[in-house]
């Protein structure tokens, strides 16, 4: 909002004054402020003669920063406070807010101020400025809620991001069945899901299942010492790394690794408007970047679970030989009479569908990132979450249904 107000003096020289900024700025006339002042009798000026301030120019958003620097620094401290319009020239929004808020200023001080010379638009002006909150006074608050208002809220997003999760598995799913009746597979891209989820996370995943036997050994060992049957630690180490912890470890490892790579990558790709730009070729998403990473993770988690059972085995091992004093060979020997292949089977079972999970919740988050920096690393740390969760809780659900079937 822009008006022109009227300067001191008689009629015939306000309109003289008026036609020359007309003549000068043509521009000011039906957009206050959009070119640069050029007269130094048009800029803004505030000058003070005794207790009455006179403002004179054009005070617009242009401006405002020339008014700024000619603020007098020392007001007298007695009497009442004028200030004088009748030299002011162009005046918009921004420059009656100014002065809006310098009289406000004054009078919170407590100094009477009074107002010269104001014309029926400017006070119009003034008075709709005042009218509005003090932008420094208004205090933004975030909406609180009740424990169950949050736990509503809560619910509502878990429920709505299951069913998000179940469309793209259900489309994945679908589209996997068509790509296997055409033959039609990425295999340059499922090689690179390979190397870079398979081959670069083993030596991470052959030091944390060694540690994992070596910590298992040792407290098995603790306690069957008591009872004098050290021996049945390898009964113990056997079955709970091949059938719990080597495939749980491996997930979680991954989960971590792989998962929050997938989330990120895809994400960065959102952020990129990579993903819109595969939509507008005729690509699908889909076949590109969620099936080769599936592809891949299911490959590679089944070989690193077995290369982890491997290493807690011989981490066990080599822990009760130390510890106890069993040789490697009566250690082994004593396992595989407590365990068969059926033991590391219901252990491999479970590597397949963890593939599956770790995969498509790292995809699902990377596609639903926004484009900043900050959603993506917030959907990433979503992704490793979720992933780790739904395998421990998938990890549960598998103990049950063995323990149900006698296996």
């Amino acid at each position: 909002m822009c008006i022109k107000t009227g300067r001191g003096g008689s009629r015939q020289g306000r309109q003289a004054k008026q036609a020359k900024i007309n003549a000068k700025l043509p521009i000011l006339r039906g957009d206050c402020g959009s070119v640069p002042v050029s007269s130094e009798s048009e800029r803004p000026q505030i000058r003070l003669d005794g207790n009455t301030i006179h403002l004179a120019g054009c005070w617009t958003s242009l401006t405002l920063e020339r008014a700024l620097a000619g603020l007098p620094r020392k007001l007298p401290r007695e009497g009442v406070i004028a200030v004088d319009f009748a030299e002011l020239g162009l005046l918009d929004t921004s420059g009656a807010w100014f002065i809006s808020r310098s009289l406000r200023d004054l009078e919170g001080s407590g100094r009477e101020v009074r107002t010269l010379n104001v014309s029926r638009d400017v006070r119009a002006l003034l008075d709709l400025v005042a009218s509005q909150p003090d932008p420094r006074e208004v205090k933004f608050t975030t909406p609180r809620f009740t424990f169950l208002q949050r736990c509503g809220l809560a619910t509502v997003q878990i429920y709505a991001s299951i069913l998000e999760y179940l469309e793209l598995l259900g489309r994945t799913v679908s589209r996997w069945v068509l790509l296997m009746g055409s033959g039609r597979v990425r295999l340059p891209q499922f090689f690179e899901i390979v190397e870079e989820t398979g081959v670069n996370a083993v030596p991470i995943i052959i030091l944390l299942a060694f540690l994992i036997g070596v910590v298992i050994t040792y407290q098995g060992l603790f306690v069957l010492r008591t009872y004098g049957a050290v021996i049945f630690a390898a009964n113990l180490a056997g079955v709970t790394i091949l059938r719990e912890m080597g495939p749980l470890i491996v997930a979680i490892v991954v989960a971590g690794r792989t998962g929050s790579a997938f989330a990120a990558q895809i994400g960065a790709m959102r952020a990129a408007d990579e993903v819109d730009a595969m939509v507008s070729m005729g690509l699908n998403p889909l076949e590109i970047l969620v099936l080769p990473r599936v592809f891949g993770l299911m490959l590679t988690l089944p070989l690193l679970t077995v290369l982890a059972d491997m290493s807690g085995i011989v981490g066990a091992a080599l822990t009760a030989q130390l510890v106890a004093g069993i040789s490697p060979y009566a250690f082994l020997t004593q396992m595989g009479s407590a365990i068969g292949p059926a033991t590391a089977l219901t252990g491999l079972a479970k590597a397949p569908i963890f593939a599956v999970v770790i995969a498509t919740v790292g995809c699902f988050h990377g596609f639903k990132a926004e484009s900043s920096a900050e959603s993506v690393g917030r959907r990433t740390t979503r992704s490793v979450v979720q992933g780790i969760f739904f395998v421990i809780v998938i990890d549960a659900a598998f103990s049950v249904a063995y323990s149900t079937l006698g296996l």
